[in-house]
């Protein structure tokens, strides 16, 4: 599995964490914020259209394949102030 990559954002631009994953089988996808599962954030990519300070922290994505096998990448978007 390939990404996500670290990102520093200012304020009001966009940010977009992707990975790439290889293998046979079918895979699902959970985006989570510090901790916390992100609601719709499903797939192997996850943007924001206008980042905040309140957008900066830990992004987690967990890959489950349908067969045995997990794995864990992270991420941190950090957002300056204008």
């Amino acid at each position: 599995m390939d990404g996500p990559s670290d990102l520093v954002r200012s304020a009001g631009q966009s940010a977009a964490l992707s990975v790439t994953v290889s293998g046979a089988g079918s895979f699902s996808y959970q985006w989570s914020k510090d901790g916390v599962n992100i609601d719709g954030a499903d797939g192997p990519n996850y943007s924001l259209a206008s980042v905040t300070v309140m957008d900066s922290g830990g992004y987690w994505l967990v890959v489950e394949e349908v067969a045995p096998g997990d794995q864990l990448r992270d991420a941190t978007v950090l957002a300056q102030p204008p």
